[in-house]
């Protein structure tokens, strides 16, 4: 498929959410339905433009069939005259529906990620995260917890000082986590290391129970994971709290769904919106009014400025920052330091500075 057609596809998908997501109930008025009308007529002419260049695409015959049926629910916008809340709000209803089904369409055609799946590093954190919540439930106590990890860390450590001075003992290390490395972890502190030393930092400060949960959400990193664990432990009927550490600070205004996670000099502005079993990683500043998605992911370090919309399980990356009043789409990927202007529409990847989309393919090549 043709990348910059996709990235319009989604871009216009996104702009069409964000103005049927105006349709509410306490702030609903003539004004704003005439305002949200022209928005809509704006992203459906640009859907047919998009409709029209995809006639001559053969990959795309199941995409321009849901953009044919998108355009039809578009057709029946209610009338200028019409400024009743209940029939916007089933055209917003019918429209959603028509632009999840368009959407699931475009990102089966793209191999957007943010890096190539890694079944063996995946099994490696998840059986790693369910040694230490075993841990946890069968020794009560913390020093015990504490002997175990400890000795753990300081071995990652020497091994880190070991890889910097000596290089035979960098590669000899490597050959062994090789399998479940990235390959820039060659190079830089491995994220194994990275998590023996939250295990003993748990260990040592958290409560029992929010070290058990701390566990689980270091040991499945990949979002989607995370989600559907929760829906098991919740199928299961088991309660998933948030969890706020003592030096994050939370504005009263604030709302952290259930199974969150904020992490320490983590700042949540006033009226945001942390669904569930996001993480709000350490350091992470979200502003006033923005939303992060259930099970996102704020990386340590990210800026993300006031009225940001971040989709489920979306990522951005360390150090990343977003400006006001921009969406970034469910299952985006910010990547770590970019700096992002513009709308990032869902399943795609954005990077730099300013921030640019990017599509990785699953052999690595780089489409623009």
């Amino acid at each position: 498929m043709n990348p910059v057609l996709q990235r319009e596809s989604l871009l216009a998908l996104d702009d069409l959410r964000d103005a049927l997501s105006r349709i509410d109930t306490a702030a609903w008025r003539d004004e704003l339905a005439a305002a949200v009308r022209l928005r809509v007529e704006a992203a459906r002419e640009r859907l047919r433009g998009i409709a029209a260049t995809a006639e001559a695409s053969s990959d795309m015959s199941a995409a321009r069939e849901r953009v044919n049926a998108l355009l039809a629910t578009l057709d029946a916008l209610p009338s200028p005259r019409e400024s009743a809340l209940s029939a916007w709000t089933s055209f917003r209803a019918s429209a959603s529906q028509r632009m999840d089904s368009l959407s699931d369409s475009l990102r089966e055609l793209s191999t957007a990620r943010a890096r190539p799946s890694n079944l063996a590093r995946s099994f490696f954190h998840a059986a790693s995260g369910l040694a230490a919540v075993a841990a946890i439930a069968l020794l009560h106590h913390r020093r015990w917890l504490v002997a175990i990890a400890l000795p753990w860390a300081c071995f990652a450590w020497t091994s880190e000082l070991l890889r910097r001075r000596y290089r035979g003992a960098n590669l000899r290390l490597m050959r062994v986590l090789g399998p479940i490395a990235h390959p820039h972890e060659w190079h830089k502190v491995n994220s194994a290391t990275w998590f023996v030393t939250a295990l003993l930092l748990l260990a040592a400060l958290a409560p029992l129970r929010s070290a058990a949960l701390g566990c689980a959400v270091l040991a499945l990193g990949d979002n989607r994971e995370r989600a559907a664990l929760f829906d098991r432990c919740r199928s299961l009927g088991m309660e998933l709290p948030a969890v706020i550490h003592p030096w994050a600070r939370v504005e009263p205004s604030a709302t952290v769904e259930e199974g969150a996670l904020v992490c320490t000099g983590a700042i949540i502005g006033a009226q945001v919106t942390i669904g569930r079993g996001a993480i709000v990683n350490s350091g992470a500043i979200i502003d006033h009014e923005s939303v992060l998605g259930d099970f996102a992911h704020a990386a340590p370090g990210t800026r993300i400025a006031g009225r940001v919309r971040i989709g489920d399980r979306a990522f951005v990356g360390i150090g990343a920052s977003v400006i006001d009043r921009v969406t970034i789409g469910a299952d985006a990927v910010v990547g770590a330091g970019a700096v992002v202007l513009e709308p990032v529409p869902a399943g795609m990847t954005a990077v730099g500075v300013p921030a640019r989309l990017t599509a990785v393919g699953r052999h690595g090549r780089e489409i623009r």
